[in-house]
This record gives C-alpha cells, sequence and structure tokens, in this order.
C-alpha cells in the first residue's frame, strides 16, 4: 500500500501500524508527535492504529516555546 509521510510517498506492507512505521523510519524519541490525516494521535495508541491506502501521516518534533 502506498502512503505520504511528512509529503514523501511511501510504499508499505499492508497491516503496518503508526509504531511499526515510525520504528523503520528511526523516529521513535520522545518529544515526537504523529499526526494522520491531520488528526493528532496519542502516543499509546501508535501500535493499535493501523495504516491504510493512501493515508497522510505527518512525524513532528515537539519544541516547547514561549
Amino acid at each position: 500500500m502506498l502512503i505520504r509521510l511528512n509529503g514523501e510517498t511511501l510504499e508499505l506492507d499492508a497491516g503496518c501500524d503508526v509504531h511499526t512505521l515510525l520504528r523503520a523510519r528511526d523516529c521513535l524519541h520522545d518529544g515526537v508527535a504523529v499526526a494522520v490525516n491531520q488528526c493528532l494521535l496519542a502516543r499509546v495508541r501508535w501500535e493499535s492504529t493501523p495504516l491504510s491506502e493512501n493515508d497522510e501521516v505527518d512525524v513532528f518534533r515537539v519544541i516547547a516555546g514561549g
């Protein structure tokens, strides 16, 4: 299946979840936030959220500021 990760098209195995994607891309760091189809996804749901064809995934580094 094809998804977009931060604007880049990727081909993944069917049934891939958010956690597996992030692990494969070395993105499992503290201070990382993830949105799937423009909806923020709580970290506790990464392993239980499967990705689907044409999903758009955005990975952000959370930066504190004021």
